[in-house]
């Protein structure tokens, strides 16, 4: 069974960032209802109060995400950021790399027909 790891930047990512960005809380609930662990990878104070699990180490996001993995070893590991470089940060920490604008498009809730990783994270939770 494949789990999960959602890492998220905040500004220019998330909706409460500054900029706001495309990805959405109702989003990262969605993550969350269908199984996958979501954590903010920011340092970001526009983030700070969200209802996540944070993990960061300020001014060295590929640790942040190395922790993360170690946290949760065995998931694979997505992370939507839209800072130039951090397809380079993803691809050095083992994870995948999503622009927010497209996790925007291919996985929120307004979608009415699921793609590939959110039909993973039905199947994944519907074994459990």
């Amino acid at each position: 069974m494949v789990g999960f790891l959602f890492l998220f930047d905040c500004d220019g990512t998330i909706e409460t960032g500054v900029p706001p960005g495309p990805v959405r809380l109702a989003d990262l609930n969605f993550l969350v209802a269908l199984g996958a662990r979501v954590v903010i990878a920011s340092e970001s104070v526009n983030c700070a109060n969200l209802p996540f699990e944070h993990i960061v180490v300020p001014g060295n996001r590929l640790q942040a995400l190395l922790n993360a993995k170690a946290k949760y070893p065995g998931l694979r590991c997505i992370y939507v950021s839209d800072n130039p470089g951090d397809d380079v940060t993803a691809q050095r920490a083992g994870c995948e790399y999503i622009h927010p604008s497209e996790f925007a498009n291919r996985f929120g809730v307004k979608q009415t027909r699921p793609t590939d990783v959110v039909e993973d994270l039905r199947r994944d939770r519907d074994r459990i």
